[in-house]
């Protein structure tokens, strides 16, 4: 294909500041990506406890206000034969 050349061709006809600079920010974007891989693995560790604590089973309450009335009437007429 016209026009394709290696990648190292055109970092040889860099001058060496401008290697150093491209390296500088090759090693800063590198080192931001690290810290964010680490960030979003301490959210997934947060967020799996969380879920853990969640699916804790939870004690139905009791009493008066744990009524929950018989919303379909057919049921209540089917007990009451």
């Amino acid at each position: 294909m016209a026009g394709h050349r290696p990648f190292s061709e055109l970092r040889d006809k860099m001058s060496p500041e401008r290697r150093r600079r491209v390296e500088a920010r090759v090693a800063k974007t590198l080192a931001e990506m690290a810290a964010d891989e680490a960030r979003t693995a301490a959210q997934q560790e947060h967020s799996s406890t969380a879920a853990l604590d969640e699916s804790a089973p939870d004690t139905a309450p009791t009493g008066a206000s744990s009524f929950v009335p018989n919303v379909n009437p057919m049921m209540d007429r089917e007990n009451e034969e």
